[in-house]
């Protein structure tokens, strides 16, 4: 459904995907494809070029041969292994995993009886919602129970993102990791 009045929500949900998949040669490969027809997908973008940045990202963090990220290959070198191939990308998928968190974003309520909770789940808008003030969180369970569930949009991923960045300085809102 989209919001009747709010042009800025309006935009589509994430549209592009990073996937991995495995090639005939048995190389583990990452490409971008679109987000509903994909599968083995790793992270979604609002964008191509999002997604495409992303990936440049990746693979020079950790060194991997872009030919096998589905980017342009500036000069002719050879593949490397397959197995270490393999391996450098598995560990550079299982440190971006530990990185992405959840975390329950806590703030002033509407009134002084309550405060906001907002959920980012694996780094992920979910949704927001109000609780009583005595109600203590201590669980995932007990954040399902709160919060209305949204779609994230480049607007509130743009928001969390931002909060998240800056929140040590904001002193009137905790994050609350969940395991």
């Amino acid at each position: 459904h989209w919001p009747p009045f709010n042009r800025a929500q309006k935009a589509p949900v994430l549209r592009h995907a990073v996937m991995r998949y495995s090639d005939q040669l048995g190389y583990q490969r990452l490409g971008i494809q679109s987000a509903k027809n994909a599968s083995g997908i790793i992270k979604k973008f609002h964008s191509a070029q999002k997604a495409r940045n992303w990936l440049q990202k990746l693979a020079s963090e950790y060194e991997l041969h872009p030919a096998l990220c589905n980017l342009p290959v500036l000069t002719k070198e050879d593949l490397p292994k397959v197995k270490a191939h393999n391996d450098t990308l598995s560990k550079a998928l299982a440190e971006l995993d530990s990185e992405t968190e959840s975390a329950a974003i806590v703030g002033p309520g509407r009134t002084w009886e309550e405060y906001s909770v907002v959920w980012v789940e694996n780094g992920q808008y979910k949704g927001y919602g109000f609780v009583d003030a005595h109600v203590l969180i201590q669980s995932k369970n007990d954040i399902e129970l709160i919060i209305d569930l949204a779609h994230s949009s480049i607007t509130t991923d743009a928001i969390v993102r931002s909060f998240l960045e800056k929140s040590a300085v904001l002193k009137e809102y905790k994050t609350i990791l969940i395991e």
